[in-house]
């Protein structure tokens, strides 16, 4: 018998999880005192249902080694998905060069924004962007078109 099957049989705990209380601990330390044994209860303290073996660091290296592995294995199939271009809208050279300013009216106000914005569109900076009509967001959460200055 479990020191909690015991206590629930007396009406001292609940069934499942949770702490012991005083009266609780009072009756198993009598119940010991009088001869009972309980499966999981030693020394005074119900031990716990899982007891977590230490790693020796040969044990924890190897683990490592494989999770690092395991890693490089995944970095290397997204590098084969991404060469093959399937997800990604980046070209090589940016499509804008570096002389070039993008504007948006903000409140009846040119504002100008960096080549770095996102546009929603396609999900990439507005200097890679292919789309041509380039929407990056602003400061309250929306998002406003942007234009290209020459």
């Amino acid at each position: 018998m479990k020191a909690r099957e015991y206590l629930v049989s007396k009406g001292l705990a609940k069934p499942g999880r949770g702490k012991f209380s005083k009266a609780a601990k009072e009756a198993l330390e009598a119940a010991v005192a009088a001869g009972q044994k309980f499966d999981d209860y030693a020394d005074g303290k119900v031990t716990p249902k899982v007891v977590i073996k230490a790693k020796t660091p040969e044990e924890r290296a190897a683990i490592n080694a494989r999770k690092l592995k395991e890693s490089q294995e995944k970095s290397a199939q997204i590098n084969e998905k991404r060469a093959g271009g399937s997800d990604v809208l980046e070209p090589a050279e940016p499509i804008y060069g570096d002389n070039v300013k993008f504007f948006a009216y903000v409140n009846g106000k040119k504002t100008y924004t960096s080549n770095r914005n996102t546009c929603f569109h396609t999900g990439v900076s507005v200097q890679y962007c292919p789309c041509g009509s380039h929407q990056v967001i602003v400061g309250n959460g929306g998002y406003i078109p942007v234009q290209v200055e020459q």
